[in-house]
């Protein structure tokens, strides 16, 4: 489950009730305000594995929330508040999943949180999976950026997801602009996105099913791969 919670939202119930309806195996989540790190914790007996990276402003940073436990011998990283990372076992075939956040285009600092995360992105090996809210569309520069560095590509399915405010966000699959993406990498496959109902944000959140297929032809062992560490 991909989404942008908002930091201010008024209806964080809902975002709950989304949650033990899709009971996802694993929440990429942007804007974890303070507001919102008390109220997560409930859920967190459901989800034990959880990494949250520090707020850099009061709109809060990244963070991952999964029942399915962090690869053995791998470190979840925070590339400051922009990004979290994390490689997650999935009954003994693992993906590297990213939740990231983007400042908003020039003249804010887009340009140079793409360069930020660019020398991690380059770096990492094995299935991958990249959601947020890029604050880009699909043909943007960001995009086409992203997903070289990160040797991805767009998942198919996406629809706009953004619309100015929580309260006309019901909206934003036909009028709203398509600023969260989910990228994937050659052994996600079988993916299928579906873009659900409002849930007091101002973005919609997208939920993600997919395979990990082997390193050949989806039959043969996966390969360990090493999470990076993020240097000082």
């Amino acid at each position: 489950l991909q989404l942008n919670l908002r930091y201010d939202n008024e209806q964080q119930a809902e975002v709950f009730r989304l949650i033990g309806r899709e009971s996802p195996d694993v929440i990429a989540l942007q804007e974890v305000s303070d507001n919102w790190r008390p109220r997560l914790k409930a859920i967190e007996a459901r989800y034990p594995y959880t990494f949250y990276c520090s707020n850099r402003s009061p709109i809060g940073g990244a963070a991952i929330l999964s029942r399915r436990p962090f690869a053995l011998g791998s470190t979840p990283i925070c590339i400051d508040s922009l990004v979290a990372i994390a490689r997650i076992d999935f009954g003994g075939r693992s993906a590297i999943i990213a939740s990231l956040h983007l400042d908003w285009p020039w003249p804010f600092a887009q340009d140079w949180n793409v360069e930020e995360i660019r020398p991690y992105f380059e770096k990492l090996e094995g299935p991958l999976i990249v959601s947020g809210d890029f604050n880009a569309v699909p043909w943007s520069q960001t995009l086409k950026n992203i997903t070289q560095y990160s040797k991805t590509r767009i998942a198919e399915g996406l629809r706009p997801s953004w619309l100015v405010n929580g309260t006309l966000a019901r909206a934003a699959k036909w009028i709203g602009l398509p600023l969260d993406h989910i990228l994937v990498s050659d052994r996600i496959v079988s993916t299928q996105v579906e873009t659900l109902e409002p849930v007091g944000s101002d973005h919609l959140p997208l939920l993600l099913r997919f395979s990990i297929a082997g390193v050949d032809d989806g039959n043969e062992p996966e390969q360990q791969t090493v999470m990076l560490e993020k240097s000082e």
